[in-house]
Protein backbone atom coordinates (compact mmCIF):
# COMPACT_ATOMS: atom_id res chain seq x y z
CA UNK A 1 0.00 0.00 0.00
CA UNK A 2 2.64 2.65 0.99
CA UNK A 3 4.86 1.09 -1.67
CA UNK A 4 1.88 1.17 -4.14
CA UNK A 5 1.73 5.40 -3.01
CA UNK A 6 4.91 6.69 -3.27
CA UNK A 7 5.17 4.77 -6.89
CA UNK A 8 1.99 6.98 -7.97
CA UNK A 9 3.97 10.47 -6.52
CA UNK A 10 6.73 9.09 -7.96
CA UNK A 11 5.30 8.74 -11.30
CA UNK A 12 3.44 12.21 -11.00
CA UNK A 13 6.63 13.80 -9.89
CA UNK A 14 8.27 12.56 -13.18
CA UNK A 15 5.00 13.42 -15.28
CA UNK A 16 5.37 17.38 -14.07
CA UNK A 17 9.42 16.96 -14.53
CA UNK A 18 8.86 15.74 -17.68
CA UNK A 19 6.36 18.50 -18.34
CA UNK A 20 8.38 21.22 -17.29
CA UNK A 21 11.45 20.14 -19.11
CA UNK A 22 9.05 20.15 -22.84
CA UNK A 23 8.41 23.75 -21.70
CA UNK A 24 11.24 24.75 -21.37
CA UNK A 25 12.92 22.71 -24.39
CA UNK A 26 10.02 24.07 -26.67
CA UNK A 27 10.83 28.00 -25.07
CA UNK A 28 14.56 28.15 -26.08
CA UNK A 29 13.80 26.13 -29.49
CA UNK A 30 11.20 29.07 -30.49
CA UNK A 31 13.90 31.16 -29.13
CA UNK A 32 16.56 30.37 -31.22
CA UNK A 33 13.80 29.80 -34.53
CA UNK A 34 12.88 33.31 -34.19
CA UNK A 35 16.94 34.11 -33.97
CA UNK A 36 17.33 32.20 -36.78
CA UNK A 37 14.90 33.78 -38.86
CA UNK A 38 15.40 37.14 -37.47
CA UNK A 39 19.04 36.53 -38.78
CA UNK A 40 17.82 35.10 -42.05
CA UNK A 41 15.83 38.08 -42.64
CA UNK A 42 18.70 40.65 -42.02
CA UNK A 43 21.07 38.68 -44.22
CA UNK A 44 18.21 38.52 -47.28
CA UNK A 45 17.57 42.31 -47.05
CA UNK A 46 21.02 42.71 -47.05
CA UNK A 47 21.85 40.83 -50.14
CA UNK A 48 18.91 42.89 -51.62
CA UNK A 49 20.27 45.80 -50.72
CA UNK A 50 23.68 44.55 -52.84
CA UNK A 51 21.87 43.77 -55.81
CA UNK A 52 20.09 47.39 -55.81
Amino acid sequence: MLANNFARKTRRRKALANAWANLVFNDLRAEWLTEAMRVGILKFEGELMAND
